[in-house]
């Protein structure tokens, strides 16, 4: 006797019958349903996924011709949640016209770095994903980045001490190439004056941080410019100046190594010239300058 299917079975066999064009009749879509119902016996719904596209293939293997409506509003899914740590999970869907693009843009950055480069594939198309979020414009707002808003005391930001759902460091982070509005809460966190904003780097100077550095000063890393941040090497809340002389192009990667490690940056005859740790400073110089490889 036939044993009840999961729910999980059931998504999977209306999924696979959706997928299927107008074209495809209802005695091809009932022998579909049959032989996916009888796979299910023996099958979990992951395993019955494989087979329902295999389904999907065979009965329409040229894809039908999308139709006006189709090509007018694409099917394109994409649902995220928050979790309480502040990390993100998502999952979507894209036609196939904007999944290639999505393809196209994501493989170059997620090529290794180099060949000591240790990441698994999902690992590197995920930190190309960030990376495109990092780099990418809002033509509505005049072509600045993506605005984040994190309210935070400033002697945790200064001190890097305290707790918030960034991390003090993290948030250290993006502020190093970010605009900065300051706002002075009262006591009951209530907003008692907003300052203007302030550019922490201005265009100007990072074409001439850009001229200098051409590309991530991290040793051994060539990361384009257009997707590095402008890092204060000393670090702007504990007095920084914002100058070329207290400034390296970092790509996104390292730019959160150099914050959260104890790497350490000097500029030397106007060149940055990074320190390791000392656990990995044994038997290397001193100082690494970022045109040697690492």
């Amino acid at each position: 006797m036939p044993v009840p299917l999961e729910p999980e079975q059931l998504s999977v066999i209306d999924r696979v019958l959706r997928e299927l064009p107008p074209h495809v009749d209802q005695t091809e879509r009932g022998h579909a349903v049959e032989v996916l119902a009888a796979a299910a016996q023996s099958l979990d719904a992951s395993n019955l996924v494989p087979l329902g596209r295999e389904i999907v293939n065979r009965l329409d293997p040229d894809g039908a011709l999308p139709g006006e409506d189709e090509l007018a509003h694409p099917r394109r899914e994409f649902r995220y949640d928050t979790r309480r740590d502040g990390s993100v999970r998502f999952h979507g869907y894209l036609d196939a016209e904007t999944g290639a693009l999505l393809g196209a843009v994501l493989s170059p950055l997620a090529k290794p770095h180099n060949a000591h480069d240790t990441r698994s594939l999902t690992e590197r198309q995920g930190d190309a994903f960030a990376e495109l979020l990092e780099t990418s414009t809002t033509p509505t707002e005049g072509g600045e980045r993506p605005h984040i808003a994190v309210t935070v005391p400033y002697e945790t930001l200064r001190t890097g001490l305290g707790s918030a759902e960034l991390s003090p460091s993290a948030i250290r982070r993006l502020a190093c190439d970010a605009k900065v509005i300051p706002v002075v809460l009262g006591s009951n966190s209530e907003p008692l004056d907003i300052g203007r904003i302030s550019y922490t780097v201005p265009p100007h100077l990072r074409r001439a941080l850009i001229v200098r550095d051409q590309h991530c000063a991290f040793p051994g890393c060539r990361r384009r410019p257009s997707t590095c941040h402008a890092h204060h090497i000393v670090h702007w809340a504990n007095g920084g100046a914002t100058a070329l002389s207290n400034l390296v192009l970092l790509c996104g990667m390292h730019h959160r190594l150099v914050h959260h490690s104890a790497w350490t940056i000097h500029l030397v005859n106007g060149r940055p010239e990074f320190t390791p740790p000392s656990w990995l400073r044994r038997g290397r110089s001193p100082g690494w300058c970022s045109d040697q490889s690492a």
